[in-house]
């Protein structure tokens, strides 16, 4: 994987998020860990996600943030986490530029909620991501101008015109969980690179170490 990040010293004035992108082993396979979030959130209550969060100024790297907020919100240490690279970067339906990083452990921890803002942790299998394509549904947004719009100066946009704003939503349905929007996105850019590299659900994914500059 190559590293998406800006490489110019100021990548903190256009990436404000990170996200981890946990992959651990189990028995039928590797598999992706998500989270429910808390239903009384004011932010996308009851619904999954990775890990993550804002980059706070002593976040030394976008990894650091993806593993601290992980480590906040089910309980498992940093330090027991190994990120092996950072995936396509993400955007938010509002325009938020979103780093999301692949992190991996060798063993099955033991995950305990943050209740302010988890609800539960739940595992979904890498093999079985691979062999569902999500649902893709189009969405519109409506555009219009604002009430400081110099009509005078642009004649072809005129007083009560709207525009629209079309883009591609994707949701996977794995049991009782709906997987969509961001997070759905970014396992499906994850799922996407292996394609690309032929890269099946049993490939040893330490083999991504070191590819983060």
């Amino acid at each position: 994987m190559k590293n998406p990040l800006p490489r110019h010293a100021d990548w903190r004035s256009v990436l404000q998020y990170a996200v981890a992108v946990p992959l651990m082993p189990a028995d039928e396979g590797w598999q992706l860990v998500l989270e429910l979030r808390n239903p009384h959130l004011r932010s996308h209550p009851n619904e999954v996600s990775f890990p993550g969060g804002r980059i706070e100024a002593y976040d030394a790297h976008p990894g650091v943030t993806a593993l601290r907020e992980m480590a906040e919100e089910i309980g498992t240490p940093s330090e027991s986490w190994e990120l092996l690279g950072a995936l396509p970067l993400a955007y938010t339906v509002n325009g938020r530029m979103v780093a999301p990083y692949l992190a991996f452990r060798e063993d099955v921890p033991k995950f305990v909620c943050n209740p302010a803002e988890v609800n539960s942790v739940f595992t979904a299998p890498l093999q079985w991501l691979m062999e569902h394509e999500p649902v893709r549904v189009e969405m519109q947004d409506g555009v219009r101008p604002g009430e400081n719009f110099p009509y005078e100066r642009v004649t072809s946009v005129v007083p009560g015109w709207t525009g629209r704003q079309k883009y591609d939503v994707y949701f996977y349905t794995y049991g009782d969980f709906t997987i969509w929007g961001l997070t759905a996105r970014i396992i499906r850019n994850f799922l996407q690179i292996c394609r690309e590299q032929k890269i099946s659900f049993d490939f040893d994914f330490r083999q991504w170490r070191g590819d983060l500059t």
